[in-house]
């Protein structure tokens, strides 16, 4: 075994008890507070990272791989990712029309995918190009901007495209 995954399903259903709503402080002094876009995404990264910790202790070397998916998608404010945890980033509701890094249409995109970039994280890209429409997809254009831009702001480890049945 080379690696472990710390994951989530593919589903927005998160416990709201008052423990799980908790605001959360970050050293800094900055509060997270459950309507934040980068609350969960911290809880979550927290979670996963203590779990890490946890198999280390038993299997040292291993890589930690996790998604960067849903309430993930926005990097953990304040937290330092291992230098062997992988995160495969999937800007899931981006506009595939224009490149990942248009201000205009993808700002969110943008700057999660910069945030991801200073992470410390190995970066993985999981995309839906396959998804958008038939061939030949013009969307081809944009996909080779978006890797190249990519891979300047810091990931490369690898890229997964959800490609249709047929």
């Amino acid at each position: 075994m080379t690696s472990v995954r710390v994951d989530y399903g593919d589903t927005w259903d998160l416990c709201r008890c008052p423990d799980c709503v908790r605001p959360v402080t970050l050293p800094s002094g900055r509060v997270l507070t459950e309507d934040d876009p980068a609350f969960r995404s911290h809880q979550f990264y927290r979670f996963a990272f203590a779990v890490a910790a946890e198999v280390a202790r038993a299997f040292p070397g291993l890589r930690y791989e996790s998604g960067g998916y849903l309430y993930s998608a926005v990097p953990p404010p304040e937290l330092t990712f291992p230098r062997n945890y992988a995160v495969t980033f999937c800007p899931y509701a981006k506009i595939c029309r224009v490149p990942v890094y248009d201000e205009t249409h993808n700002a969110r995109w943008r700057a999660a995918s910069e945030g991801w970039g200073k992470s410390g994280a190995l970066l993985n890209i999981y995309e839906y190009y396959g998804d958008a429409i038939g061939w030949p997809r013009p969307g081809c254009d944009n996909a080779a901007k978006d890797m190249a831009w990519w891979l300047g702001v810091g990931f490369g480890n690898s890229m997964y495209c959800e490609m249709p049945p047929d």
